[in-house]
């Protein structure tokens, strides 16, 4: 039997217009903890939540037209020198590491992170291909350059891969320096508002089930399905796949707990949603439509 190479979801990203409005009401309406506060880079904006088992990514890159939508997925995966080869192994679609750069206090340049883009998992358009076609075939010090802020990057570099590469949405592995992510990323839970605990479900919606499905089960082999396109990853967190008219991560669980406390929390500030047995909703209209249900 293969080992795994998936760890558990590092953090998923609700890509947005304008990213204030978004990070201020989980800040400061439902009273979620901050992983990092907003932090404008030369490409992108970025603030981050904390939800017990991973963090949102609040993300402001290229051109946005929704007010918010669920965009990315970031996986972390076992060290890449040995999960790299397992995804070729796999036929997984991949990118080489791509290296993001921080200047920190002292102006010395350092890499902070390195992600890996996924391909097959949301539906690849063209320019997916020729993206990985390219950054397979790139000269090193050129792919790993793609984030400097340079004439020619601000055209083909992150807001290309944003707006024309992963139009539906993102599944990419990040792996840290961990030197860097203690000091600058915090983790702990906040036990007011809501009391978050965890996120317990991820629902992907994809068009073409059976090929995306494949995929999927390629990557996440051999963690338990539960059944059918529902896996379990090693923290307990559920990864749902489900046949819909468009790709993209549809919907977000959140396991509170008291649901009972959060619902009246809700209520107080008009931002209860539709209740149901075991399960209440925060309102769409009041989170930029964004589908956030609670369990406890």
């Amino acid at each position: 039997m293969a080992e795994a190479i998936v760890r558990r979801v590092d953090h998923l990203v609700v890509r947005v217009h304008s990213p204030e409005p978004m990070f201020k009401l989980l800040t400061q309406q439902l009273l979620l903890p901050t992983a990092w506060p907003l932090t404008t880079n030369p490409f992108y904006t970025s603030g981050g939540i904390h939800l017990g088992n991973l963090n949102l990514e609040i993300m402001q890159v290229g051109q946005q037209a929704r007010p918010a939508r669920p965009y990315g997925i970031a996986f972390e995966l076992e060290p890449y020198d040995m999960s790299l080869p397992e995804l070729r192994a796999r036929n997984i679609p991949h990118t080489p590491p791509m290296p993001f750069f921080i200047v920190d206090e002292q102006g010395w340049q350092i890499t902070a992170w390195n992600n890996v883009y996924l391909g097959g998992l949301m539906g690849d358009s063209r320019a997916a291909k020729l993206f990985f076609s390219f950054s397979q075939h790139a000269p090193k010090e050129t792919w790993e350059q793609s984030t400097f802020p340079k004439p020619f990057n601000r055209r083909f570099g992150l807001p290309f891969v944003f707006d024309t590469v992963y139009r539906n949405g993102m599944v990419f592995a990040v792996e840290y320096n961990r030197a860097w992510r203690t000091l600058n990323i915090k983790e702990e839970l906040a036990h007011t508002g809501l009391d978050v605990q965890r996120v317990y479900e991820i629902t992907i919606g994809v068009q073409e089930y059976e090929r995306a499905y494949d995929c999927w089960k390629a990557l996440l082999e051999p963690l338990p399905e539960i059944s059918k396109g529902i896996w379990e990853l090693p923290d307990g967190m559920h990864l749902r796949l489900a046949k819909r008219p468009a790709n993209g991560i549809r919907r977000m669980i959140w396991q509170v707990s008291s649901l009972n406390r959060a619902a009246q929390f809700l209520h107080k500030r008009e931002m209860l949603g539709k209740e149901r047995s075991g399960m209440i909703s925060i309102a769409p209209e009041k989170i930029m439509g964004l589908d956030i249900r609670l369990v406890q």
